[in-house]
């Protein structure tokens, strides 16, 4: 070697940490640069260090929010999924109770429908839903008018 000791990482961080404590102020940066160069302290390889460390907390930290989001999404998802399907089955079991009050009145009629309700997605079921209201309306109206034109 060249008669100088080979200094360490961590002697570099001690001697900084004497030299702050030392002080009762820090430092401009350069003065702290001047000081460092005085005592023969390189820091660039700490300076690199240091930063591929920050970059490697802050890149860690955005996955952390990343992977924190998407789990937040997924159970927003899920609880819409429980609740559609709640949903979607009270509508079918509503659907399927008028059809069978439509059967007590015209048979052939709720055969249309069942057949219907056999094929029709949940989605769709609103849709089924509306045309047995309108279907009931209709024939409310239909009985009144019977009632009062005959």
């Amino acid at each position: 070697m060249n008669g100088k000791k080979e200094r360490t990482g961590t002697d570099m961080v001690e001697d900084l940490s004497a030299l702050v404590y030392e002080t009762d102020a820090f430092p401009s940066t350069e003065k702290a640069k001047e000081i460092l160069a005085e005592e023969g302290i390189d820091t660039t390889s700490l300076n690199s260090w240091a930063s591929e460390k920050l970059k490697g907390i802050k890149a860690r930290q955005r996955m952390a929010l990343a992977r924190e989001r998407r789990l937040a999404f997924e159970e927003r998802f899920k609880t819409l999924g429980r609740s559609f399907s709640g949903t979607a089955s009270a509508l079918r079991k509503k659907v399927l109770d008028k059809i069978r009050i439509l059967g007590e009145s015209d048979p052939e009629g709720a055969q249309v429908f069942c057949r219907k309700f056999e094929d029709v997605p949940d989605e769709d079921l609103a849709d089924l839903d509306a045309e047995l209201s309108l279907l009931e309306e209709l024939e409310g109206e239909s009985e009144g008018f019977d009632e009062k034109g005959s």
